[in-house]
């Protein structure tokens, strides 16, 4: 099974636990596979089709900023992997039949990360206002992510406020950066500086 078919199955299962479920919602900026909402806790699932060690950083980075992090994956985990999530408090749902069996229930983080987790909460908040669906679970593409929709955000704002610095635009434009320095960076990767640069002369600036 993809792991764009665990994430769906994921979606289903919290959905129908009354969950309001995002894909590709930026935790420290990575995207997760699914991130959810019910009244004031955050849960964030991530799906590989086996226990790795990739899955284990994915894991502990989502403890940033969710409640409840579970690990979904497609076949049974080693018994080292069961209790590396005891270990850490990561709930586990294992594919068996088509659908997922709860092994672990994930423990509650008591701490939370005020920036990160704010950050993260503003994005799903505008996936949620603009009716995204997105699919979780597959390979990053050119001209598909976070960073293409936030780049589409920051030239609508610098054209109508041109000569804004990106402390300004990191203030005002929804974004899933720690800072304005990085979302700067990422975004002249984006062609955001020849945007502002434009936006000024045609405004004689």
């Amino acid at each position: 099974m993809k792991e764009s078919e665990l994430c769906s199955a994921a979606v289903y299962r919290l959905r129908s636990e009354g969950w309001r479920v995002h894909c590709e919602v930026n935790v420290l900026q990575r995207p997760a596979d699914a991130v959810g909402r019910r009244g004031d806790d955050l849960i964030v699932v991530e799906s590989k089709r086996s226990f790795s060690g990739s899955l284990k950083d994915q894991l502990l980075t989502a403890w940033s900023v969710a409640d409840y992090v579970i690990a979904a994956v497609g076949t049974y985990p080693r018994e080292e992997n069961l209790e590396w999530c005891r270990k850490f408090g990561v709930g586990l749902w294992v594919m068996d039949g088509g659908v997922f069996t709860e092994w672990l229930t994930p423990n509650r983080l008591v701490e939370h990360y005020g920036w990160s987790r704010m950050k993260t909460i503003q994005m799903f908040d505008m996936m949620e206002s603009r009716g995204a669906d997105n699919v979780g679970g597959v390979p990053t593409q050119l001209g598909i992510g976070p960073a293409i929709e936030c780049s589409t955000r920051c030239e609508e704002f610098i054209k109508t406020h041109p000569g804004c610095s990106w402390k300004n635009v990191f203030a005002f434009v929804p974004n899933h950066y720690a800072s304005a320095a990085s979302m700067a960076s990422a975004m002249r990767r984006h062609g955001m500086m020849d945007v502002m640069i434009r936006a000024q002369k045609e405004n004689g600036i």
